[in-house]
């Protein structure tokens, strides 16, 4: 270490309480950053990483039945899923069934609404839904020995792979199966079953009652909302549909109800810079009018008021780049914590943190830092070299 290193180190350390004191104001002023701009990623990601073309879910639209069919009654010439089928508008079409009930295990008391998600292929759900874990992205695949649960119910449930989940579908009927995987996914709970093993458990086929459609490429990549409308009403039209859901606006009704969380992401930031003001322009202003003598005799000396103001400075960039670092770490835990108080039970934050908001706290915290440098500058700029022949009260 040089001989400037040397007095940092000394005049940072010479004062231990104030140092840990300003750390950990510098580190809560990045850990507040990074929970705020984590906060926006895991909102973002109920959009973006669920519905789409590159989501989890990426039909674009969901039509709702009159009458349940069955694997036999689809292979009719006159059937909803041949109309939907010979559609000029669509490109792929599965039918499944669908059915709200109540799920439970041997480990809680609590019991949670999940959709049984029964396909008509095990291959054709591939084309609608991505069946993968979220922190690997290994892709599973329904079979005959189990079920596949989405993340957040197994949670609730504290259910791991190979341990068994019961569903309720009455109060008479309550059947328990094995849990082969479980799947990433953001919106609601699903508990996915194979078509062969409902069979096997239920001794009948199952009665599809909804089918996801694609439609075909001149529609998908139109940015005409009309284009997509005018599909909508042609499928509507047919005497069996109850209901188009359009996927887009499913997505974007999401949105809608998580904006007001936008408010809670300023009040993180705008309290992240006043903590990095309070505590940054306090402890220095202290640290300043402490050593107003010791400043004056360096003035003295021959030091300028750049050099004397590097002379603070210098500590308080140090001390920013520990807190800051400690500030990333105390942030992550801090947005697992967040986004798991603020969560409803049917939705699941993302769970990831985007790098850009690693680089944002960091850059802000920095700036917030500066900002308090530059002002007191001005304080050191003001001290005379008078102040080095005082005595010391």
């Amino acid at each position: 270490m040089n001989f400037t290193s040397k007095v940092t180190a000394r005049n940072i350390f010479r004062n231990k309480k104030r140092f840990i004191m300003t750390l950990i104001g510098i580190g809560g002023c990045t850990a507040l950053l990074l929970t705020g701009f984590g906060l926006s990623d895991s909102i973002n990601a109920i959009i973006t990483t669920q519905y789409g073309k590159e989501g989890i879910v990426h039909a674009d639209c969901q039509v709702a039945f009159k009458n349940s069919q069955t694997a036999s009654e689809s292979k009719d010439e006159d059937s909803i899923y041949q109309k939907l089928i010979k559609d000029e508008n669509t490109k792929d079409v599965m039918m499944f069934y669908s059915k709200n009930i109540t799920a439970f295990s041997d480990t809680t008391d609590e019991t949670y609404s999940v959709h049984f998600f029964v396909p008509q292929n095990n291959e054709d759900l591939k084309k609608f839904v991505v069946l993968q874990d979220r922190t690997t992205k290994t892709p599973y695949s329904l079979t005959d020995d189990g079920v596949l649960v989405t993340e957040k119910i197994a949670t609730k449930l504290g259910v791991k792979v190979g341990e068994n989940i019961k569903l309720k579908f009455s109060e008479s009927e309550v059947r328990e199966f094995p849990v082969t995987a479980i799947v990433e996914n953001y919106t609601y709970h699903y508990v996915y079953i194979s078509p062969a093993l409902y069979t096997k458990t239920y001794s009948q086929e199952p009665s599809f009652n909804y089918a996801f459609v694609n439609y075909v490429d001149a529609i998908d990549s139109s940015e005409s909302e009309s284009v997509r409308s005018d599909a909508q009403e042609k499928l509507n039209s047919y005497y069996d549909v109850t209901a188009v859901i359009d996927i887009v606006q499913t997505s974007e009704s999401f949105g809608r109800m998580f904006r007001s969380l936008d408010y809670v992401i300023m009040v993180f930031i705008v309290s992240a810079a006043l903590l990095a003001f309070v505590v940054l322009y306090n402890l220095t202003n202290i640290n300043i009018n402490e050593r107003k003598r010791e400043i004056a005799t360096l003035k003295v000396l021959g030091f300028h008021n750049y050099e004397s103001t590097s002379y603070i400075g210098r500590e308080n960039f140090v001390i920013t780049i520990l807190g800051t670092i400690g500030g990333l770490i105390a942030g992550i835990f801090l947005h697992r914590f967040v986004i798991e108080v603020a969560e409803v039970n049917i939705v699941m934050f993302g769970r990831t943190i985007d790098w850009t908001s690693y680089v944002w706290a960091v850059v802000l915290t920095f700036v917030f830092s500066l900002i308090v440098s530059v002002i007191m500058s001005v304080t050191i700029k003001r001290i005379h070299m008078v102040e080095s022949l005082k005595s010391i009260e």
